[in-house]
């Protein structure tokens, strides 16, 4: 069977979010990446999917929630090439985090965890660790042959 390929990527230095999606979707195809977890990608919801969407592959999105009076940037998207079975998906709202339940073409079940953790956060940091493991735990109390990807920026 084939491989799964992965890719783990931060855009924080990458200013055009048009042309950091091109880039990236080139990396993907040209690697054949399977799934890639992108931590910063400074998307919020006057950014549609659909600029930064790349053909073969769906786009899972947990942007940070702020206001003009609060911090921006930050943000973690997964990308799935789309022969991939997503059976659940849960975006935090406390914490800059995105969950995904899915089934590889073996049959076997993963969980993906894309996180960012910024420099200066307003929650307790011990919380944003427990939700982790949380998740995890009750991912492999239902699947105890279940593999586990983390990605981002803790």
């Amino acid at each position: 069977p084939k491989s799964l390929f992965i890719n783990i990527c931060n855009l924080k230095k990458t200013k055009n979010r048009v042309q950091a999606s091109v880039a990236l979707e080139a990396d993907l195809c040209a690697s054949d990446i399977d799934i890639c977890v992108v931590s910063e990608t400074h998307l919020n919801n006057k950014i549609p999917d659909s600029v930064v969407a790349m053909a073969s592959y769906n786009l899972y999105r947990r942007d940070r929630n702020y206001n003009a009076d609060t911090r921006k940037n930050g943000g973690i998207a997964v990308y799935l090439r789309q022969s991939l079975e997503v059976i659940r998906v849960i975006r935090e709202t406390e914490f800059e985090m995105i969950s995904i339940i899915l089934t590889l073409p073996t049959g076997h079940k993963m969980l993906v965890i894309g996180a960012y953790h910024p420099p200066r956060f307003s929650y307790d940091e011990t919380d944003f660790l427990n939700r982790i493991v949380e998740v995890v735990d009750d991912f492999l109390d239902i699947n105890p042959n279940g593999l586990v990807l983390f990605g981002g920026d803790i």
